[in-house]
């Protein structure tokens, strides 16, 4: 019973160690070495307009760039 109750104790440990604390203290540095970077990617048109990097990553991940086949187009019947 208290190999369990250690066990459990470690886990819990780790898991806010690990979900938690370490997320968070990578973001912070990030942020303060680098803020400009850390704060995401803004792409800009010929008219000066920014756009968020999400709208065009559909474009740059066209399935016809890569060259393993695609086979999303096949259903699986079950």
């Amino acid at each position: 019973m208290k190999t369990i109750k250690t066990t459990l104790k470690l886990f819990a440990i780790l898991m806010v160690v690990v979900g938690v604390i370490y997320p968070v203290a990578v973001t912070v540095l990030a942020q303060l070495i680098f803020p400009k970077e850390a704060g995401g990617s803004l792409i800009y048109d010929s008219g000066g307009k920014s756009h968020r990097f999400s709208t065009y990553r559909a474009a740059l991940f066209r399935p016809e760039i890569f060259l393993v086949p695609s086979f999303s187009h096949l259903r699986l019947s079950i």
